[in-house]
């Protein structure tokens, strides 16, 4: 089954602040991970990992465009890496001049793998 894994990175002084971040990201996504955890980041906030999983019966390209879909909802100014026919990743980070729609994030990235 295909999956996305999204990093979040929090400018947050606590896991209650940052899980409030985390919170306004998957309202934003619309859409509950399947998986989730929140931990302190050794260069300083809070690390958000996120786990979503993807409809089966959608072919490679739909399920990218998906997570393109999912992106634009957290800001604009994606980098797009990677192989786009095999497992594509994206960053979105304010130091590249990306605009970030929810206060609280310094930087995002996601990763798909298909199983």
């Amino acid at each position: 089954m295909p999956r996305s894994h999204w990093k979040i990175n929090i400018d947050a002084k606590n896991e209650s602040n940052a899980s409030k971040v985390v919170n306004k990201c998957i309202k934003e996504l619309g859409r509950p991970p399947v998986d989730s955890a929140i931990e302190e980041y050794s260069k300083g906030g809070y690390m958000a990992i996120l786990q979503f999983y993807h409809d089966d019966t959608l072919e490679w390209p739909e399920i990218v465009y998906e997570i393109i879909l999912f992106s634009e909802k957290l800001g604009a100014g994606w980098s797009l890496l990677g192989s786009i026919t095999n497992e594509p990743f994206g960053i979105l980070s304010k130091e590249n001049g990306a605009k970030i729609k929810i206060p609280g994030i310094l930087w995002a990235e996601w990763q798909i793998t298909h199983d």
